[in-house]
């Protein structure tokens, strides 16, 4: 009996949250005068935002916003209490809703905010201020627990998304475009898709392209704060860096690249990364090492220059990754570990040389045809328990190596559950 009553209390709980939840709209042809209801909806995302903002504390309330060009910005929204109890900002089933302002970011938090959830809409920098002395961007990220899913971050002056806090997720976003105006500026340093100096914060999927400086930036330049124990996995990563984005004209003093992690435990899994300037490479800042950064089963495709383990970086793990059209990838670290690596042509990282065969490179399919040499040569890593798709590893004896888990079997993807509170190490 105790057990059946403690069921019925949580049925029953989570059928009053549901129940008491609010559900706020905004459209181009509404009123503010309007109830917000979605026959009624409100004209302005501000005043949807003051309508949220007094619903009752401890409930999953969400404000959608209809299709249309919008020049607001998401700012001021109150906090949710657990992932449970989100407050959501979304754009209206399949209608496309672009946020597109003329002040300096799109979305600026507080150091307080929390269990905040914004999907489903274009975030375009274009129109955002533009001065060497005040950086603006899409997204200035501080707080803790935000999560942004499906949105696409593109046209920031500087970087796409910056910021701190901690255990943040970005699931399947599309971040482009930005940084140009910076760089053109005379900033030389140069901008990136994502600049995070963010703990315990998670990258999953999406994709990350034509970004002056890196696409992925894990790495605090800071001499007293650090970024660590983060996660970018599963995400497709291309045409970033110097001289490679923005048809070339891309300026980066670092050069830039793909992915790069710096400060401690930060990690780089299933990812695709091809034609940037760097593919994957390590960086330290404010004088730190980069202690134990991990790169697991990632798939590296004609990059200007592959992979980068630099000077100070300590027990680095290079394993079961696959570099394929380039002659370059380097280690300069201390106690890095490297094995059961494929490369074509042969460089540093190499165990097996030989073409990966892809299924076809020149399309940018990276499966894997039934011959391939990489299939049943990898490690088994318990910290990729599957591939980018989905498929569980391994599929035959052994882990595959690269993105991709080879099989003849025609699987629906699993999808790997949100971490909460997840650390690497």
């Amino acid at each position: 009996m105790k057990l059946i009553r403690i069921i019925l209390i949580s049925i029953l709980s989570t059928y009053f949250v549901q129940a008491n939840a609010a559900e706020f709209f905004v459209s181009k042809s509404g009123n503010d005068s309007n109830t917000g209801s979605l026959a009624s909806p409100f004209l302005t995302i501000q005043k949807g935002i003051a309508q949220l903002n007094l619903a009752t504390k401890g409930q999953a309330h969400t404000l959608y916003i209809r299709q249309g060009t919008y020049a607001e910005t998401l700012n001021g929204v109150t906090s949710g209490t657990s992932w449970a109890t989100p407050i959501t900002i979304s754009g209206y089933l399949n209608e496309v809703v672009t946020l597109n302002p003329s002040t300096c970011e799109i979305i600026n938090f507080s150091a307080t905010q929390q269990y905040n959830i914004f999907k489903n809409m274009v975030l375009d920098g274009t129109n955002l201020g533009k001065s060497l002395s005040n950086g603006c961007y899409n997204i200035s990220l501080r707080g803790n627990y935000l999560r942004f899913e499906n949105l696409e971050v593109k046209n920031s002056p500087w970087n796409g998304i910056i910021g701190s806090g901690s255990y943040h997720e970005f699931l399947n976003l599309k971040v482009h475009d930005n940084g140009l105006w910076a760089s053109l500026a005379g900033y030389g340093p140069g901008n990136n898709g994502v600049y995070l100096t963010t703990n315990n914060s998670l990258i999953d999927g999406g994709e990350y392209y034509e970004n002056a400086c890196f696409g992925v930036r894990f790495l605090d330049s800071g001499a007293s704060t650090s970024a660590n124990n983060n996660i970018v996995r599963n995400a497709k990563i291309h045409h970033n860096g110097r001289g490679v984005a923005f048809g070339g004209t891309a300026i980066c003093g670092s050069g830039g690249g793909g992915i790069v992690l710096g400060d401690t435990n930060n990690s780089a899994f299933n990812n695709l990364v091809y034609n940037n300037y760097w593919g994957i490479s390590t960086a330290g800042g404010g004088g730190r090492q980069v202690i134990a950064p991990l790169f697991y089963n990632n798939t590296l495709y004609a990059n200007l220059y592959s992979m980068h383990i630099n000077g100070d970086a300590v027990n680095a793990q290079v394993i079961n990754n696959i570099f394929y059209q380039t002659s370059y990838n380097a280690n300069s670290g201390a106690g890095t570990i490297f094995t059961n690596n494929l490369c074509y042509p042969s460089t540093t990282f190499c165990n097996i040389v030989a073409d990966p065969k892809f299924t076809n490179a020149a399309a940018l399919d990276f499966s894997l045809q039934s011959t391939s040499p990489a299939i049943d040569k990898g490690a088994t890593l318990s910290k990729v328990p599957m591939d980018k798709l989905g498929v569980r590893r391994p599929q035959g004896s052994a882990y595959d190596i690269g993105a991709y888990e080879f099989t003849t079997v025609i699987q629906t993807p699993v999808k790997i559950s949100t971490p909460k509170n997840f650390k690497v190490r």
